[in-house]
This record gives structure tokens, sequence and C-alpha cells, in this order.
């Protein structure tokens, strides 16, 4: 498995916001999918809560 970041997203800055991006990689894609799914669950109130937006992208085209 592999983790990179987070870290700054490639357009940084984008209407105002600032963006920040996770990658997360194993050769199992199911694992990811799940630890993904769990983690933007358990994580999408506390989120609301501080006004910030969490997208969670499963095999992203692209990393803009």
């Amino acid at each position: 498995p592999v983790l990179r970041g987070p870290a700054p997203a490639p357009m940084e800055r984008l209407r105002g916001r600032y963006r920040f991006m996770l990658q997360l990689r194993h050769p199992r894609s199911g694992i990811v999918r799940g630890a993904a799914r769990t983690a933007a669950e358990r994580l999408q109130t506390e989120a609301r809560k501080a006004h910030i937006r969490l997208l969670v992208d499963i095999d992203p085209t692209e990393m803009l």
C-alpha cells in the first residue's frame, strides 16, 4: 500500500477555495475502495461542521 499526501492539489486554489489531495494505492483495489468509503462516511459529519467539503474520487481520470 502507498499513501501520498495530504498535499496541495495541482491547482491549489480554485474559485477561492484551497484544495488538498490524498492518494491511496494498493494492488487490490477493493481494499482501497472499502477504506475510502469508510473513511469518507466517518469524516463527513465533522467536515460539514468545519465547513469543509470532502470529495472522494475512486479511479480519477485526472488529478486537477
